[in-house]
């Protein structure tokens, strides 16, 4: 069981952890994909809370709202706005309640494991961030995608590789962004032409797949690609967890 909460992983995303902390928790992230799914839902949550604030608000709005939000959730004092912020508190409040309410499901544990959404979740990374040049779609995308703005990211993506067709990175998260936004078909023709591609992305790729199926009750199909990904894959994990989700109850 993961020795952290979701204290830690407001403080990661907001880079408030010691050194020596946020190592170990990047640790646990690779291998424990409930709380990987938890800490990008979180992000997301806080990319749609800055895009809430009206403009003029600037970070210092940001940073209220969300010590509103720990104040609320966590029953932890909260400083109270000042300067400029101080005649927005009202606005303030009434955002960081609608997120509160999300949280308070956010953060629920299911005692029978992650559900099919919990398990679909990931972060875009780009090729930028694998240390190569990128496209400006793709950057765009992804600050879409990781905000959870599917219906922002997926003309993005169409940018992307409209201007590379091969882009493999950029057929995979467009093949989630689909999965999204429940257009099973069309997710499934990109995903299958990743795997297909034997990209490094391949068993990511049959991981969605599968995923796609159990969306659909298929659970036969769901099943025939989750076999197709081996143990050693950096996706075995939420695999087996899928698999577990489509056992027939006892």
């Amino acid at each position: 069981m993961s020795t952290f909460d979701k204290s830690h992983i407001i403080q990661y995303v907001e880079n408030e952890l010691p050194a020596d902390e946020r190592r170990a928790f990047e640790a646990e992230l690779e291998r424990n994909p409930t709380l990987a799914a938890e800490t990008a839902r979180y992000r997301g949550l806080r990319g749609e809370l800055e895009q809430r604030l009206p403009p003029d608000a600037g970070a210092e709005a940001l940073k209220a709202t969300l010590r509103v939000v720990r104040g609320k959730y966590f029953g932890q004092e909260s400083a109270r706005p000042a300067g400029k912020v101080r005649p927005m508190l009202r606005y303030v409040m009434a955002v960081a309640a609608g997120v509160v309410l999300i949280l308070a499901g956010f953060w629920f544990f299911r005692a029978n494991g992650p559900t099919l959404d919990e398990l679909g979740r990931t972060e875009m990374i780009t090729s930028l961030e694998r240390g190569n040049h990128s496209d400006s779609a793709l950057q765009a995308a992804a600050v879409q995608f990781n905000a959870g703005q599917f219906d922002r990211a997926l003309p993005l993506l169409d940018q992307a590789l409209g201007a590379d067709s091969a882009s493999q990175l950029a057929r995979f998260y467009r093949g989630v962004t689909l999965w999204h936004r429940r257009r099973l078909p069309e997710a499934r023709a990109d995903l299958g032409k990743v795997y297909d591609s034997g990209s490094a992305l391949q068993y990511e790729a049959a991981f969605y797949l599968a995923l796609s199926y159990a969306q659909e009750k298929d659970t036969a199909s769901a099943v025939l690609w989750l076999r197709r990904i081996p143990d050693e894959a950096p996706v075995a994990t939420k695999a087996g967890q899928l698999a577990k989700l489509l056992q027939p109850a006892r």
